[in-house]
């Protein structure tokens, strides 16, 4: 009897258990859908294979000298003193939007990025924005001709633009003719954190002049970026 008695109190035990694991389980699989699996490596994560990648992505975005846009380049340009106008900011936003698509392009390109989910490629791209921008157009531009050559392979003339990106065209100038000396040192890289503010003042001022509305990808990375 009192073998009985154990066995009947363990089937009840049991029975009593037995939903509520089943309950766990199907609270889990409603919360989840299901359990993660364990993540895929890349084929080839080396150090080396990773600068490869990105070396081959830069080569590949950059615009060659016989695809360059002259179409809207001269040197005599309307009197930089005079007040920006609303054609003086679209070209500004065009040309930062015009950037974005090619910076984009290269990112995929970069091994792993894609593989990544689409919100973290995206917050991954507009926090690095602006530093992107001005080292890749720093790099291309030839500061002693005032030539200024962006993403998308667009020539204009320093005198061009000033209306419409200010002083701080002048400042990306500035830290190109630093890179061509080849003198980059860490004080010629810290201003990269001064130039994006620069940046951002400049779309700040803009946003107020409300000549022209700001394209949504501009305006996010702005909004994204304050600090309030």
């Amino acid at each position: 009897m009192r073998g009985h008695r154990g066995f009947r109190h363990r089937v009840m035990g049991i029975e009593q258990s037995g939903p509520k694991t089943v309950a766990r389980t199907d609270s889990l699989k409603g919360r989840r859908g299901r359990l993660p699996s364990k993540p895929k490596q890349p084929p080839d994560a080396s150090p080396v294979s990773l600068i490869t990648s990105l070396v081959r992505a830069h080569i590949d975005s950059i615009p060659s000298a016989t695809k360059l846009d002259y179409s809207k380049f001269q040197e005599s340009a309307p009197c930089p003193f005079e007040k920006e106008d609303s054609v003086d900011v679209q070209q500004f936003y065009d040309l930062l939007t015009g950037s974005m698509d090619v910076i984009r392009k290269w990112a995929e390109k970069i091994q792993g990025f894609s593989e990544l989910p689409k919100e973290d490629q995206d917050l991954l791209l507009e926090s690095a924005f602006l530093e992107l921008f001005i080292l890749r157009l720093a790099y291309r531009s030839k500061p002693e001709e005032g030539k200024l050559i962006f993403c998308n392979g667009v020539v204009l003339h320093r005198q061009q633009c000033v209306r419409g990106f200010g002083e701080w065209i002048d400042a990306i100038l500035e830290f190109s003719q630093s890179l061509h000396r080849m003198s980059v040192d860490v004080p010629s890289f810290s201003w990269l954190p001064s130039l994006c503010t620069q940046g951002l003042q400049r779309i700040f001022y803009l946003k107020l002049e409300d000549l022209v509305p700001p394209p949504p990808i501009v305006d996010k990375i702005f909004m994204d970026t304050l600090p309030f």
